[in-house]
């Protein structure tokens, strides 16, 4: 596998994308920002890559059928199918492990505002796989959602036993973008006590023909314990939160496991299964899978039932009070840089003006992509989706919920404990807009507390001051103080001397 950048060298990358950038590498990534527009949870949206799996699935399709690794003879004639577009994939990255560039840069839309073809797909696929390397399986195809008004496929993949992770982009005339990054290796944070816990492999069942992988961590004694279930953010992840070099949910569940808490993380729908993301709800990406998965970490014994909480991150921190609500039993929530407090659609308009201000590009450049933000937040705005379009994350079912799902006004009707935490330095869900937003709702209510750390980003993690998502790439980890505070609100639930709303600078 190619090493994974050392920390100062991708500080240094980080540094050079403030130099001047060309038209060509400004349109090479704006459709990777427009990704990580996102709430994920991040990233699941928030960078460029996808999950890695458990290494359990085949090489099949993802109707089950199996595929016999062959690529296709010619061009497609047509690229507007979401379904056939997930095989379509596993055969366009065929063709590059087979060494067919020409015939894969048929497969680029001519009309794209960068022409690219065999030359560039090589360079890329060589670049990062080496030549000759040969496909060992396709393990999963995943989609994304759009990407301005383009259908983004993740793809993890293995060759000559190595993890990549690969994300294609299509117009509906081809190719438009393409990217592969290998995996790279997560190192578990000094915090987690590994032999403090054991972990359990779970299922959970959903409505769809599909079971979400699941684990439980369980500390290890013979007391009943607290119980946390994690709820991701937007896009489609995996349970550990897959980003980089980075597990976050999984640093966040062995975190609190060595502190005697037993916590679910699973896979979120959307990562696992194909719900029909234009006619799907909120409840139907997030909330029904996230009380399945309360139900089950009720059933373990070990647990104590009156002690249960669900921590939600960034989309989902946004949903647990709905969560809470609709389970009517729980001990108390976790907002974990909830979102978004106000419309999606001035979100994600505002996170692109933010981070196209950071880059030095030429302003034509920059109005043109921000006209296509704009009409996207436009359509979101307005629920002007059509019955089978889907608008980055969902269509017009899932803004419509979305909507009608007043965050704020649920969580400050809630009578159990609330903490909130957020990251000074989060460039997502901020400090300066969405914060204010949740404690007005909450001001008064004596069972809720906010924490702020100035230095840390919307993983948690401690930040460089860059307040982009390059940041994400770091070999970086949960900061500890987010998990002793997670600790301690969920074997105190609330401090004290809490007589109100509190916001703790930390």
């Amino acid at each position: 596998m190619i090493p994974a950048p050392s920390r100062p060298v991708l500080r240094e990358q980080l540094r050079q994308t403030r130099g001047s950038i060309s038209r060509r590498q400004f349109l090479q990534t704006t459709s990777a920002t427009a990704a990580a527009l996102s709430l994920a949870g991040c990233m699941g949206g928030d960078d460029e890559t996808a999950p890695a799996t458990d290494g359990n699935e085949t090489n099949s399709s993802d109707d089950g059928s199996e595929t016999d690794g062959d690529p296709p003879s010619g061009v497609p004639d047509s690229f507007d199918d979401r379904d056939a577009l997930r095989q379509r994939s596993r055969e366009f990255v065929q063709l590059l492990a087979d060494g067919q560039f020409e015939t894969a840069g048929e497969w680029v839309d001519p009309d794209a505002p960068i022409p690219f073809g065999a030359t560039e797909l090589e360079r890329a696929w060589t670049g990062v796989v080496g030549s000759g390397a040969e496909i060992d399986s396709i393990d999963r195809v995943v989609y994304f959602g759009t990407v301005r008004g383009n259908n983004r496929y993740n793809l993890d993949v293995t060759v000559d036993g190595d993890q990549y992770q690969v994300v294609v982009d299509y117009s509906a005339h081809g190719v438009i973008t393409f990217q592969i990054v290998p995996v790279q290796e997560w190192t578990p944070p000094e915090y987690a006590d590994r032999d403090s816990f054991v972990e359990e492999e779970v299922g959970l069942e959903t409505p769809l023909d599909c079971e979400l992988g699941a684990t439980v961590s369980l500390p290890d004694t013979d007391e009943t314990v607290p119980g946390v279930v994690i709820v991701h953010g937007n896009g489609p992840t995996d349970r550990d939160n897959t980003v980089g070099p980075n597990r976050t949910y999984t640093e966040i569940a062995w975190g609190l496991a060595s502190q005697g808490i037993a916590v679910l993380r699973y896979d979120k729908r959307t990562y696992a299964c194909q719900p029909d993301l234009a006619d799907a709800t909120i409840d139907d990406i997030v909330t029904e899978d996230a009380l399945t998965a309360i139900s089950e970490l009720r059933s373990f014994e070990e647990v104590a039932d009156d002690r249960l909480f669900v921590a939600g991150h960034s989309f989902g921190g946004g949903l647990a009070p709905r969560i809470a609500r609709m389970d009517g039993n729980l001990a108390g929530t976790v907002m974990l840089a909830p979102g978004p407090a106000g419309p999606f659609s001035d979100l994600i308009e505002r996170q692109a003006r933010h981070l196209f201000d950071l880059q030095p590009v030429d302003s034509s450049l920059r109005e043109e992509f921000l006209q296509g933000v704009e009409r996207e937040a436009e359509k979101i705005r307005n629920l002007e989706i059509g019955d089978d379009e889907v608008v980055r994350f969902g269509g017009r079912e899932f803004y419509r919920s979305l909507q009608n799902y007043d965050q704020t006004g649920t969580a400050a009707e809630l009578e159990i404990p609330q903490l909130l935490i957020q990251g000074g330095q989060d460039f997502q869900l901020t400090v300066e807009d969405d914060l204010p937003i949740w404690r007005d709702a909450l001001e008064g209510k004596e069972n809720v507390e906010i924490t702020v750390y100035d230095d840390l980003n919307h993983l948690f993690q401690e930040s460089q001051g860059e307040r982009t998502q390059a940041e994400y790439a770091l070999d970086n980890e949960v900061d500890k103080r987010v998990i002793d505070r997670i600790a301690t609100f969920v074997e105190n639930e609330i401090r004290e001397e809490s007589d109100g709303v509190r916001t703790v600078l930390a």
